[in-house]
């Protein structure tokens, strides 16, 4: 019997996005609560499962049509299970798989009916004498892309079945088949536009997502690069300027992160404002999307911030180029939404910058919007 849905999970700096997708890829219903980082994240999985739960009991999804969960982190993530460094919101070392385990089936727990009880207990029961299936709804993306977490190909990836990634879950209170996924947000990233948005037409191409970090992915003829430390695509923290005195979330100084991400934006527009520079805008009230916005109003100094923020982005996109020389950079994420006030410059500065044969890259803003985490999560199970 194949599953009904799956749902994906992208964990953001300010904000966690939601999804529930049923077989075949097709979005039932995407939305958005608020990350909390209070004690060092420790409330954003409890907040994120018990949401989707929510969510589940208004559309009438019981955890029976559930074939997994996929979970996006803006972190490093070398096992499909334990998220190393997510920086933004307080995360060290953490089996992000076993907490939403835990917080999702107290969350099935707590609102259940006793004819659900009853009924989840009959499944379950059922279930077990049953062998697990290999068929499902992620095949899509099975077929066209290497397994996030492995180096094998795809078809030994679908070979072997899915079970050999992801061991069966202990939990009666879901089915014996639902399984966990946790990868790198801007890995997700790049498998929604692989997979469903901008990159379908391409084989090597590299995701970059602007938000309050910098994070990016590389897709090499087909599959997923991840690196031997989950690092592979950390574009953020490349040191663009190594006379940087200030801090990077990460605790170096001079990483890329500091000036393109949405943070480092707002922060070089209040010093320009601090240093007598003219603006449209309030110091007090500045955000990436309204100095993005500045610029179509005629604001002189909200331009240069953007034009500074493109051309170092491009840059940056030249280099990685010399070493991966993808044929698209797709850039996503809230930023990405000033569009061609950001991606203009970005080209530019990529031509006057790459090498030559390189020039030919293409550059473009992502199609799913800052739905590709939540669709290439949900879509990667």
């Amino acid at each position: 019997m194949k599953r009904k849905y799956t749902a994906g999970i992208d964990i953001g700096g300010t904000g966690t996005k939601l999804g529930l997708f049923a077989y075949g890829g097709k979005p039932v219903e995407i939305w958005s609560i608020p990350t909390d980082t209070a004690d060092h994240g420790g409330h954003i999985i409890k907040n994120a499962a018990e949401s989707l739960c929510r969510k589940m009991k208004a559309l009438g999804v019981s955890s029976a049509d559930m074939e997994g969960a996929g979970i996006a982190v803006p972190g490093a993530v070398k096992d499909g299970i334990h998220a190393e460094v997510c920086p933004n919101i307080g995360w060290m070392h953490r089996d992000v798989r076993a907490e939403f385990i835990e917080a999702f089936s107290a969350a099935l727990l707590s609102g259940q009916t006793h004819a659900e009880t009853a009924g989840r207990e009959a499944y379950v029961a059922g279930e077990k004498k049953r062998e697990p299936e290999t068929a499902d709804a992620s095949a899509l993306f099975r077929t066209s892309l290497a397994h996030i977490n492995s180096s094998i190909t795809c078809e030994e990836a679908n070979d072997r079945g899915r079970g050999f990634f992801e061991p069966w879950l202990d939990s009666e209170l879901l089915p014996p088949s639902f399984r966990v996924k946790v990868m790198n947000d801007a890995a997700a990233a790049a498998c929604g536009e692989f997979t469903a948005g901008g990159g379908r037409s391409s084989r090597t191409m590299m995701m970059v997502t602007l938000g309050t970090g910098v994070g990016a992915a590389v897709i090499a003829d087909g599959r997923l690069i991840n690196g031997v430390f989950g690092c592979a695509g950390e574009i953020g923290h490349m040191n663009v300027n190594p006379t940087e005195t200030e801090k990077c979330s990460c605790g170096r100084r001079g990483c890329l992160e500091q000036y393109v991400s949405a943070g480092g934006i707002v922060h070089r527009m209040k010093k320009y404002l601090e240093s007598g520079g003219k603006s449209l805008l309030d110091e007090n009230s500045l955000s990436a999307e309204n100095i993005s916005d500045a610029v179509y109003n005629g604001d002189e100094l909200a331009e240069r911030v953007m034009k500074e923020t493109g051309s170092l982005l491009g840059r940056a996109l030249a280099t990685v180029s010399c070493v991966i020389d993808p044929g698209l950079f797709v850039i996503g994420g809230g930023v990405a939404e000033a569009g061609e006030v950001l991606l203009t410059p970005v080209r530019e500065s990529y031509i006057n910058t790459c090498y030559p044969p390189s020039a030919g890259a293409r550059i473009i803003k992502a199609e799913l919007g800052g739905n590709a985490g939540v669709y290439g999560c949900a879509l990667s199970l």
